[in-house]
């Protein structure tokens, strides 16, 4: 609870959160999508941003496009096309929702990435085909358990990395003509939560497949690769999602969660890890160098206010069991969407 006195009768809060998403590439135009378009230039669909990306650079092989998906929820079945990467803007609130079918399909594409994004209720979330170098990160699959979250046939360099799986089917698949080819697909750094089958393959191999979270843990039947958790030093077997229902998930960590820390390469340095003893990053779609940093909304915000002197205006919310949520700040004002004030006596805003 926070008080605020204020010398206005009237006073207007809010709560908000300061993130930084990464930067676009140098030289990249981002395609921005949203639900209800704010500005001409904007796209309704993820297809649209990606047709009129393919479009120009059919013109132009030069040019550096981005795809940027708003808070949202997007259906239909997406096309992915050769060098336009699809990243969403906040991965909770970034949703594709194909109410079954398949969600994004890449076929003999190369360069792709799809991060940042979380996917719900489809057949099948991303099938890759025949193609090359097709990044799959820091995404959330909850499909159901009908479902494939990612099936990757014959397209090599491709990777599954940071990603949570909570309630598919089948997780991921791995094939190829060759079996052997298989193998080239890399899984790692992923959290894998009450599937009914994580890892499916051609192969037998557990080539490039590393340092992932099982839940419920390995029984020996089925690939994990090598290392994996639960293991004989971190015992735990929950990875303690905010929320891990897979209607609804909030797949950020609690704060004792064995997923912390975990990432298996001092290359995924991570600058807001609240561990200043490592050099990790943590397990899961919210872990590595590139997941974005921002936190669920806000709930169950209330507010009352007096009417005479001294004034005073008492908020109370739900507080995040996020382990990255350090506190919170409150700005406040005279009037609508003028935040200024300056003179709160209690709080510690």
């Amino acid at each position: 609870m926070k008080m605020l006195q204020s010398r206005f009768v009237r006073i207007l809060a809010f709560l908000a959160f300061c993130a930084l998403l990464a930067a676009a590439p140098a030289g990249a135009v981002d395609l921005i999508v949203e639900e209800a378009p704010s500005d001409p230039s904007h796209f309704s669909t993820i297809q649209a941003a990606i047709n009129d990306a393919a479009s120009q650079l059919e013109s132009n092989s030069a040019l550096n496009f981005r795809v940027i998906v708003m808070p949202g929820t997007y259906s239909g079945n997406t096309i992915l096309k050769n060098n336009i990467p699809v990243q969403g803007w906040e991965t909770m609130r970034s949703i594709v929702d194909n109410g079954g079918g398949t969600v994004m399909t890449a076929s003999g594409v190369s360069g792709v990435s799809v991060r940042r994004l979380t996917f719900l209720n489809a057949t099948t979330g991303i099938s890759v085909s025949n193609g090359s170098a097709v990044d799959i990160t820091n995404n959330v699959f909850a499909l159901g358990t009908a479902s494939s979250a990612v099936v990757i046939q014959d397209s090599s360099s491709s990777s599954v990395i940071n990603n949570t799986f909570i309630g598919n089917g089948a997780a991921v698949t791995r094939n190829a003509a060759i079996i052997e080819n298989a193998d080239d697909v890399k899984i790692i750094n992923n959290i894998f939560s009450s599937n009914s089958s994580n890892i499916q393959s051609a192969s037998s191999s557990e080539a490039n497949i590393s340092n992932n979270f099982y839940q419920p843990p390995s029984t020996g039947t089925e690939l994990t690769g090598s290392p994996y958790f639960p293991n004989t030093d971190i015992t735990a077997t929950d990875p303690l999602f905010v929320d891990g229902s897979a209607a609804s998930p909030d797949a950020h960590l609690q704060a004792s969660s064995p997923c912390i820390d975990r990432n298996n390469s001092i290359s995924d340095l991570y600058s807001i890890s609240t561990n200043s003893n490592s050099i990790y990053s943590d397990l899961g779609a919210y872990g590595g160098p590139d997941s974005d940093t921002i936190p669920a909304v806000v709930t169950g915000l209330t507010a009352t206010a007096t009417t005479a002197t001294p004034y005073a205006v008492t908020l109370n919310w739900t507080a995040s069991a996020n382990y990255l949520v350090g506190g919170y700040k409150v700005y406040y004002g005279a009037a609508s969407k003028t935040y200024n004030g300056t003179d709160a006596k209690d709080g510690r805003l």
